[in-house]
């Protein structure tokens, strides 16, 4: 029974703290918009002019990077939107360059262990394991963010937070994932995004745009009300409310 009482409590407290800040809503939404057609159109147009040979590997780089950047601008909003909570205290300062260099680490961390699988013949293996590692480290993005460790801490941070906190953040995050599965909407950040000339179908775009950045709200307001708290530290809290 505590152990339920505590799973609402916590999801109550992350839908109400996410909600506090519903500008942040249109913010994150029109970032991760920003961001998509910038890749797209960026990537089209070198790709159109100099996608041959050798400049095509300098252009994939090149593409690389600015999707980093992107969503390491979207990161910096996000990280507003949860430490602000509705506050709204002014200007959003852009801490993006910080995010994007622990980004670049990690993501060196996973090509390092790719490379190694390749190079012993094992290349397929990170294919087959890919979506446990999606699994386990599921809350990177929000250890990213929100947390200041280095780029090894950050990994081993996610991976003791889904450890502690498997119920209270697994279950949302499964039975939001399903939904995403089922209207096929990436859990990644869209940078695939397309639109044409419907304009029910530009609206419907929008509107998933939207709830996917009310998803990516939850869940760093989620990850904050769990992270470094504990069921017992939560009971006492919850006298006070």
């Amino acid at each position: 029974m505590n152990y339920l009482k505590d799973f609402f409590y916590v999801q109550k407290t992350a839908i109400t703290n996410t909600f506090k800040g519903i500008r942040y809503f249109f913010i994150v939404a029109f970032a991760i918009l920003a961001g998509s057609l910038a890749v797209n159109i960026i990537s089209n147009v070198l790709y159109s002019i100099f996608g041959v040979g050798v400049l095509s590997i300098i252009i994939g780089v090149l593409i690389y990077v600015l999707e980093i950047f992107a969503i390491s601008f979207v990161m910096n909003i996000l990280y507003r939107a949860v430490k602000e909570n509705g506050k709204g205290r002014g200007f959003i300062q852009d801490n993006s360059s910080q995010f994007m260099y622990k980004i670049i680490q990690i993501a060196f961390i996973f090509y390092l262990v790719r490379l190694i699988l390749q190079i012993g013949g094992l290349y397929k293996i990170y294919y087959l394991i890919l979506p446990i590692i999606l699994i386990i480290f599921n809350a990177l993005p929000e250890s990213i963010y929100l947390e200041n460790y280095d780029s090894q801490g950050t990994l081993i941070h996610s991976l003791e937070f889904l450890k502690n906190n498997i119920i209270n953040w697994g279950i949302p995050n499964l039975l939001i994932y399903g939904v995403l599965w089922l209207f096929k909407i990436p859990y990644i950040l869209p940078f695939n995004i397309s639109f044409n000339r419907n304009i029910l179908d530009i609206v419907i775009s929008l509107a998933i745009l939207l709830l996917y950045s009310i998803f990516l709200i939850y869940r760093g307001n989620l990850f904050e009300v769990l992270n470094g708290s504990s069921m017992r530290k939560r009971e006492y809290m919850r006298k006070f409310d």
